[in-house]
């Protein structure tokens, strides 16, 4: 057996402390570097992610519009307006304010007693504005106005819608560009139209007579180179309920040569006008003619209420042959007959028009009263 010399103590001593073990002192630095080591690889993590991420979009300041004080009051209360553009720089949304103590702001905001009366939206296709909606402060629709172009880009008709989407009036222009305050809408007004609150059926028309469409129940005999329509509000309800609306047109004035080679709008000839001329004046007294169901005529009020006049309105500077002019306003049958009875009636109306010794008789139209 071979045994290990022996060492004495002292030298034993003096080998511990001259190589002493080195496994702990290492783990005690590892432990303290450690956290320093996860920290900086944080950190490069998240200078790496900020240098390969886009910086974060700025939010755009929103559109305020430019904001336009009335130094008058408008008739329906305006005093302010508020326009939006779109991207193309056309007006996209239009806000009206009303409030009757409304103040300037320097600012360019409302003040805070200005109030929002009335929105309007507008619409656009291939570059030209194809309809507006119009809403009330609140956002509920109050109706709605469309455009169609001819050809050369003109605007040949338009038309509104009421709310509930029925037709309450039309516009049908010339086809050739003529100058106008509304650069989009160029064409000659040629012919209006007004339709009840079905929008089906035409109450009025004003300006040249259509083609496609006339008055429900046709027109009277001509007089005078004068004939008049009719038409009811509605052919049902109380007397309160129902309006008499009235069309006058001129049937059969001769057409002269034209002067200086232009057509006018006429075939290449321009028509002679009314003689004596009738241009928006009030006219004369009106007469209804209500009969019952048996025949009998109903005797109309003696004494009328203070009412407004009535007068003829007309497109063109005088009522040319084939144009019509409108009767405004309308007449109300309660003031004429407050009291009826309830039944099947007939009523044609007599018109007396200035400047003609022949009284004119309208249609007849059919009406129940309930």
């Amino acid at each position: 057996m071979k045994l290990c010399p022996m060492v004495p103590r002292h030298s034993r001593l003096r080998l511990r402390s001259k190589h002493p073990p080195r496994l702990p002192v290492m783990k005690n630095i590892f432990l303290r570097l450690l956290p320093a080591f996860f920290a900086a690889v944080i950190l490069n993590f998240a200078a790496c992610a900020a240098a390969t991420s886009p910086a974060p979009a700025t939010t755009p300041a929103a559109d305020v519009g430019r904001l336009e004080i009335y130094d008058f009051m408008t008739q329906n209360g305006t005093i302010a307006r508020r326009t939006f553009l779109d991207g193309a720089g056309r007006v996209s949304k239009e806000i009206y304010y009303t409030m009757f103590s409304a103040r300037r702001s320097a600012s360019g905001t409302p003040p805070e007693e200005m109030a929002i009366g009335s929105q309007v939206l507008y619409h656009y296709e291939n570059g030209r504005l194809v309809s507006t909606e119009a809403f009330d402060g609140a956002m509920k629709p109050q109706g709605s106005q469309h455009y169609e172009y001819g050809p050369d880009g003109e605007v040949i008709r338009e038309w509104s819608l009421r709310a509930d989407g029925t037709k309450e009036f039309e516009t049908r222009r010339a086809a050739q560009p003529t100058p106008s305050r509304f650069p989009s809408i160029r064409g000659r007004a040629l012919t209006e139209l007004y339709f009840d609150a079905t929008g089906t059926r035409l109450l009025n028309l004003r300006g040249e007579l259509p083609a496609d469409i006339d008055l429900p129940q046709g027109w009277g005999s001509s007089a005078a180179n004068l004939a008049c329509g009719i038409v009811l509000s509605r052919e049902r309800g109380r007397p309160e309920q129902i309006q008499v609306h009235v069309s006058l047109k001129n049937t059969d004035a001769p057409r002269l040569p034209a002067v200086g080679g232009g057509s006018g709008g006429f075939g290449g000839t321009v028509p002679a006008p009314l003689v004596p001329p009738l241009n928006n004046d009030a006219m004369g007294a009106a007469e209804f003619i209500l009969r019952d169901a048996r025949g009998s005529q109903v005797a109309e009020r003696t004494l009328l209420p203070d009412k407004e006049a009535h007068y003829v309105y007309l497109r063109n500077a005088d009522l040319r042959p084939g144009t019509a002019g409108v009767i405004s306003p309308e007449y109300e049958l309660a003031s004429r007959f407050p009291s009826l009875a309830p039944g099947r009636y007939t009523l044609r109306l007599r018109l007396t028009v200035p400047g003609r010794a022949a009284s004119v008789l309208s249609n007849e139209v059919v009406l129940t009263v309930e």
